[in-house]
Order: C-alpha cells, then sequence, then structure tokens
C-alpha cells in the first residue's frame, strides 16, 4: 500500500494506492466508504476512485482556505 499527501494552491490530496487485484467495477458503499464521504463533504471536498490496471486507487481532496 501506498499513501501519498500533497499540498497544492489551498487544497490537500491524499491518495491511497493499494496493490491488490483492482477496483470492482461496481462499489459497494460499506460504513468506511460512508464515512469518508461524510467528513469529506464536509470539508468542502470529494472523493475519487480511480481503477488502474493492477492496482485500486482512491483520492480524497480537500480545501484548506476557508470557503
Amino acid at each position: 500500500m501506498e499513501v501519498n499527501i500533497r499540498a497544492l494552491s489551498g487544497r490537500i490530496t491524499v491518495t491511497v494506492r493499494d496493490d491488490g487485484v483492482g477496483c470492482p467495477s461496481e462499489v459497494n458503499s460499506g460504513l468506511g466508504t460512508r464515512l469518508i464521504s461524510l467528513l469529506t463533504s464536509q470539508m468542502n471536498g470529494n472523493m475519487a476512485r480511480v481503477p488502474l490496471p493492477r492496482f485500486c486507487e482512491v483520492q480524497v481532496m480537500v480545501s484548506v482556505l476557508p470557503t
């Protein structure tokens, strides 16, 4: 697993990439996914799942500047 945190132009992006079998074609909304989505939306951000050939990558982007 790889975790990357970047800050750029008032936004923080946290990227988590695993080295498993890739993202499933249909995503079940489990408790962890729901919690991340709720917290991200409260911080005026978004979450994206990026399917890659051999990996699954999830990106969480939030603003650190007041809106």
